[in-house]
C-alpha cells in the first residue's frame, strides 16, 4: 500500500515537471503586422512570453526603422521580467498597446484580426 502511494506520488511529480518543461519551451510568436501599402505597422505578440522575447521585439522595431505604431498582445502571461522589459520599451517608444478579450476557450474574440494559422 505504501509503495503504491509512493509510486503514484513520484509519477505525479514527474508529470508536473514534464508539463512545466513543455510550457516553458514554447516562446511567444513575435512578428510584425503590416497593413495595406505599409502605412500602418504594428507588432503582434502571441503566446507565453519567455526570456529572449525582448530581443526579438527590439529587433522587429529596428527592422521597421521606427515605423511601428503599436502592439497587439495575445498572451496568457509568461516571464515577468521579460514582459516588464517589453512594457518599458512600449513606453520609451510611445507605442499604443491592446490586449483583446478572449472567449471561454482562450481564443481572441476579434474575428477580423489576422492571426497566425497553425
Amino acid at each position: 500500500m505504501v509503495k503504491s502511494r509512493t509510486l503514484i506520488l513520484v509519477l505525479a511529480v514527474q508529470l508536473v515537471a514534464l508539463a512545466s518543461l513543455s510550457i516553458e519551451a514554447i516562446a511567444a510568436d513575435i512578428r510584425p503586422y503590416i497593413s495595406g501599402v505599409g502605412t500602418y505597422r504594428e507588432i503582434v505578440i502571441e503566446g507565453p512570453i519567455k526570456p529572449g522575447d525582448f530581443e526579438t521585439f527590439i529587433k522587429i522595431i529596428r527592422e521597421n526603422q521606427g515605423q511601428i505604431s503599436g502592439v497587439t498582445l495575445y498572451s496568457p502571461g509568461g516571464n515577468f521580467y521579460e514582459a516588464m522589459k517589453i512594457g518599458r520599451a512600449l513606453r520609451t517608444f510611445q507605442l499604443h498597446s491592446q490586449a483583446p478579450m478572449r472567449d471561454s476557450s482562450g481564443h481572441p474574440t476579434c474575428d477580423d484580426y489576422p492571426l497566425k494559422t497553425k
